[in-house]
């Protein structure tokens, strides 16, 4: 079992239905790693500053704080899983270059479903979370100041049964 701490950025209205009700998972082809509910990893301060610039809650931002006990993680940070999706990516670009299809997200989403499709039809299980990392929006850096970027590491959590001792998190 992998144990991950995750922050996720939502409103301060919203505390209140997601400490009740749950998470609700987010769907649609414009996700990144697919449908889920999606954290920051072991980062507070990102999924603030998610809340703040992305989804636009500047004054009324929350960050709740979460358990994920993962049984089946698919962790496209390590190297085995990153050269598969890779393999996976180009030969998607290359399909898709004929039709003119350029989206990098879509393309990303469809890769990544395809290797929880091999996963499941290899063990009969599924994959309850997907973790990448995720170059930082709206950090400038170049080789000439460093050789490494400004990183997000994000998971999405597929099977919502992973996510526990939810609390809001003071940042």
């Amino acid at each position: 079992m992998v144990i991950i701490i995750g922050h996720h950025g939502t409103s301060r209205e919203n505390v209140p239905k997601i400490l009740d009700s749950g998470f609700k998972v987010s769907i649609g082809e414009e996700q990144w790693f697919g449908e889920g509910v999606y954290f920051f990893e072991d980062d507070p301060v990102e999924a603030k500053n998610w809340a703040i610039k992305i989804k636009g809650f500047v004054r009324n931002w929350a960050v709740l704080k979460a358990r994920i006990e993962a049984n089946n993680v698919l962790d496209i940070t390590k190297g085995r899983e990153w050269n598969v999706f890779i393999g996976i990516r180009k030969r998607i670009a290359e399909a898709n270059k004929e039709k003119g299809h350029k989206n990098k997200v879509i393309n990303d989403v469809v890769a990544i479903n395809l290797m929880c499709q091999q996963f499941t039809r290899t063990t009969g299980e599924t994959i309850d979370v997907v973790k990448a990392g995720l170059n930082a929006p709206g950090y400038q850096w170049t080789d000439a100041v460093t050789n490494i970027p400004r990183m997000q590491y994000q998971v999405c959590v597929k099977n919502v049964d992973c996510i526990s001792d939810v609390v809001e998190e003071a940042v």
